[in-house]
């Protein structure tokens, strides 16, 4: 019998053999069956345990109910009732119970002595006009909540989980269509176009070359002037969590906004796994971005074994700040907390040419995933909760350009190629994920997926439209500067595995610099631009300065000056022996200035950093 048992089968006996006990020892006792009750609920999952899991979570909308707290409140012997009646009577619920039979059987017979104290205590009417209450608020609580109708498989009183010879139906999703979730789901299809074009403003908004210019720029600030706050985590806007409530949502359930809250905030949970997944296949490969993602495997198990705060780049840093902001969220919407206790599972990367291109992919289809699941909600937000979602899209945005630029940079601009790597690694994650995200929860109706597609689409499109315009020469400085990376405390490795990834990173060094894994039609022009700009570099610096007044005044791409300045470039490139070279050349230089010039980091030193 467990140790928690033994205060109640102690006041049993007081029951059976002594007088009724005091009201102080009833509240106590109270208290007491109340815990008892929620101990029985199981707190840790197995991942494909369903009937745990479908217990869990029908406890947890039954338990974290503002209501029935308050109840409990004033009267703690209710969790034994709730206990009793809608969770051990339970058919679908009561297998998932924590507890042997025997201890259960013993619950029982304790909890009936609590009911025959209370009725004491209470009064026996007083005591079933309680209970009357509860019943009908627990029925309420079921019937607006689509996971519990999951649960019990109920639509309007059918068992919808029996076909129409009666035979058990086999589903593999939790989704059913209830009487609020349609009239929900239709006003989410009235306001369907609205909805559309706000994704896209916001989306051309928030990818507009002059941001982008800036967050891809900070990788070099990262590595050049750590000592600027901003360039070691990127600011947030500060918006107080007390401001943001369910009224915030728009032609969207709070629940289903919530669900997607909480689906990415059990991914985001394991990012010490995913920052030592990145830092350490990607160290051979592109040693820059290792260092911005995380640590190689002998410094992060350094410091796991001595305690030390693990997050030491700026991705790390920045995403390490999302599971709880999300978990926040969830709970200003809903008023509960939610679920920790199935965070997603990190696969280790091979320190391989190919492992490391793989996992830069994979990155690349996570963050196309996440910033496009982020300008969703966005859709649907207003007022601080869109403000506050923000924050978390501009980290997803900043970190989909960086490894956007950097697969440019070690395989050239293959779109085509990036997006189907992309595809083939969001429908991998879907089919593993989509089940076990929110408990099933993630993917919730159609005019949803309508929504996400449209998303996932125009993200695209503007993502290649930016990464097209992005020069070599900014890419090398932007990935490989001078300055030597840092070294930090490790454990001691293999001297002879130590030397394999020098060789490798000096190998991979010569076959960036001669752009080998670029296509051959884009490396022999990028070659050919190259020592062009090598064997002219005075005339073409003494031009830009001469007849385009050395680009000042043209940082913010797309504006009246921009626009002049490329107008100005193609008549004087007609001018020339090789007018589209000339042209090329010309275009990348006020690309690399304005890259050079963003606006973001001239506002870093006037920013303060908030983690919230």
């Amino acid at each position: 019998m467990r140790r928690s048992l033994l205060g109640p089968s102690v006041l049993a006996f007081f029951l059976l053999t002594g007088p009724v006990p005091s009201r102080g020892f009833v509240k106590e006792a109270c208290q007491s069956m109340k815990e008892l009750s929620l101990s029985f609920i199981p707190s840790a999952l197995k991942p494909k345990d369903s009937a745990r899991r479908n217990t869990i979570e029908f406890a947890r909308i039954l338990l974290t109910d503002q209501f029935l707290s308050r109840e409990f409140a004033k009267n703690p012997y209710l969790a034994a009732y709730i206990y009793f009646k809608h969770l051990a009577q339970t058919p679908g619920i009561q297998e998932g119970l924590a507890g042997t039979p025997a201890e259960k059987s013993t619950m029982a017979k304790i909890a009936t002595e609590y009911f025959i104290l209370a009725q004491k205590e209470l009064g026996k009417s007083a005591l079933q006009e309680d209970m009357a209450i509860l019943d009908g608020v627990i029925e309420k609580a079921l019937k607006n909540s689509d996971q519990a109708q999951y649960i019990l498989g109920r639509f309007d009183g059918v068992d919808q989980n029996l076909d129409v010879d009666g035979m058990r139906k086999v589903t593999n999703t939790k989704w059913r269509l209830t009487k609020d979730r349609f009239k929900a789901m239709t006003h989410q299809l009235a306001a369907l176009p609205k909805t559309l074009k706000r994704i896209k403003d916001l989306v051309d908004q928030e990818l507009a070359a002059e941001k982008l210019d800036g967050l891809l720029w900070s990788h070099w600030g990262f590595h050049n002037e750590n000592q600027r706050l901003g360039y070691r985590m990127r600011p947030w806007d500060k918006v107080p969590l007390s401001e943001i409530g369910p009224r915030q949502v728009e032609h969207f359930t709070p629940e289903e906004f919530a669900n997607i809250a909480r689906a990415a905030m059990e991914i985001e949970i394991p990012i010490q796994g995913y920052s030592f997944q990145s830092g350490n296949g990607l160290r051979t490969i592109l040693p820059s971005l290792s260092r911005f993602m995380g640590l190689h495997a002998e410094e992060h198990n350094f410091r796991l074994e001595n305690g030390r705060d693990y997050c030491h780049g700026g991705w790390c840093s920045e995403e390490n700040r999302h599971s709880g902001a999300l978990a926040r969220v969830s709970k200003a919407l809903t008023g509960r907390d939610p679920d920790k206790s199935n965070p997603n599972q990190v696969a280790s990367v091979p320190v391989t040419d190919d492992g490391a291109l793989y996992h830069l992919d994979s990155r690349g289809s996570t963050e196309w995933n996440a910033s496009s699941g982020y300008f969703v909600l966005g859709g649907h937000a207003s007022g601080p909760l869109l403000a506050f979602v923000k924050n978390f899209l501009r980290d997803e945005i900043k970190h989909a350009t960086i490894i956007g630029g950097a697969r440019k940079y070690l395989l050239g601009d293959r779109p085509n190629n990036r997006l189907w790597a992309h595809i083939k690694k969001a429908l991998n994650e879907l089919k593993e994920q989509g089940g076990e995200r929110a408990g099933g929860n993630f993917i919730t109706n159609p005019v949803t997926i309508i929504e996400a597609v449209f998303t996932h689409v125009w993200v695209e499109y503007r993502m290649r439209q930016y990464i097209s315009t992005l020069p070599l020469r900014t890419l090398q400085e932007v990935f490989d500067f001078e300055k030597e990376l840092p070294k930090f405390d490790a454990l001691p490795v293999d001297p002879a595995l130590l030397s394999q990834y020098q060789a490798d990173v000096e190998r991979n060094s010569i076959l960036r610099k001669a752009l080998s894994r670029w296509p051959e039609d884009q490396r022999r022009r990028a070659l050919e631009q190259n020592s062009f700009e090598a064997k002219y570099g005075s005339e073409i610096e003494q031009a830009i300065l001469n007849s385009f007044g050395g680009f000042v005044g043209a940082e913010i791409p797309g504006s009246p000056q921009d626009q002049m300045i490329r107008q100005k470039i193609d008549t004087f490139a007609l001018e020339s022996v090789n007018p589209s070279l000339i042209r090329q050349v010309l275009i990348d230089r006020l690309r690399d200035y304005q890259i050079r010039n963003n606006s973001f980091s001239k506002q870093l030193t006037q920013i303060a950093v908030s983690a919230h």
